[in-house]
């Protein structure tokens, strides 16, 4: 079974494929941003297009509007205090749409690992937090927040798991999966669990991409960044001059840096773009990216 067959499988939405994923992702600008391509140039060419996508959009109205009335002084008009409350709201209502989301892979997340495993005997921990401590310390170190890991009656971590509702955020999903693995595998030096298990003694495959599961939903209206990144890049693009862009990309690769809390050393984050992604899952030919 391909690659391409084995993702249609997990496709429940009408007309849509990952040859029309990979299409609609290969005619967005490159941000300039990631690994292979680090360019103020691609960066500034990006947020042009970044601009004319979003300007019409209600929440950018809103925050242009708002950002108006705050220079102007007027934050204490019915319009102001009207305008803050729909903004927090509407954030509310992104953070419901997301657990329901994760709701609905909980659902099928078990039944799904059990199939492509071809195992019986898995159990599934969701939102379990990953933490470590050295032998010398009586202190655990949180790690992060998994969405999900199954284990086998044997102990074995059979799959790591993370659900995101936008598709332009599987690179960070994969990121975060490799967090906790590598911390799982590289365990000799510390003693590692998951909220109270103990899973020093847990086995675990010495492929990453084995034991990498992300749920995700068919791309609407897909920008090729990341979250975490987007609402901070598209904040700043909409109230500050596209001449400060210089200042605005070199910040942004500065919050990609983050500290490997087991190692101490400094690491990358939003370093991947979401075609390196599916081109990494397609490389290892599995079938553990999963369209709901």
């Amino acid at each position: 079974m391909t690659f391409k067959q084995s993702i249609l499988n997990f496709i429940n939405q009408k007309g849509g494929n990952i040859d029309d994923i990979i299409n609609i992702y290969q005619q967005i600008p490159k941000t300039g941003l990631y690994k292979d391509s680090i360019s103020l140039k691609q960066f500034t060419k990006y947020c042009k297009y970044l601009i004319e996508k979003t300007k019409d959009k209600p929440e950018i109205l809103d925050l242009k509007r708002k950002s108006f009335l705050e220079k102007n002084k007027l934050t204490k008009t019915k319009e102001y205090k009207d305008l803050v409350a729909k903004i927090s709201s509407r954030g509310e209502e992104y953070q419901t749409m997301g657990a329901d989301f994760e709701k609905k892979a909980f659902s099928k997340l078990l039944k799904r690992v059990s199939k492509i495993k071809k195992r019986t005997d898995l159990k599934l921990i969701k939102n379990p937090s990953l933490y470590f401590k050295y032998p010398d310390s009586d202190d655990w170190e949180l790690i992060g927040e998994i969405d999900a890991v199954v284990v086998s009656n044997n102990k074995e971590i059979v799959a790591i798991c993370e659900v995101k509702k936008s598709f332009d955020d599987i690179p960070d999903a994969l990121f975060q999966i490799n967090r906790s693995y590598q911390a799982i595998k590289n365990k000799g030096e510390y003693d590692v669990k998951l909220d109270d298990i103990d899973i020093t003694d847990y086995k675990i495959a010495d492929s990453l991409m084995d034991v990498s599961f992300i749920f995700s939903s068919y791309p609407k209206e897909p920008l090729n960044i990341q979250s975490k990144i987007k609402y901070s890049l598209l904040n700043k693009l909409h109230i500050t001059n596209i001449m400060k862009l210089k200042k605005l990309f070199n910040k942004i690769l500065k919050k990609k840096q983050i500290l490997n809390k087991v190692t101490g050393e400094p690491t990358l984050r939003y370093d991947m773009d979401v075609l390196e992604t599916i081109d990494l899952f397609k490389k290892h030919n599995i079938k553990q990216l999963k369209i709901l």
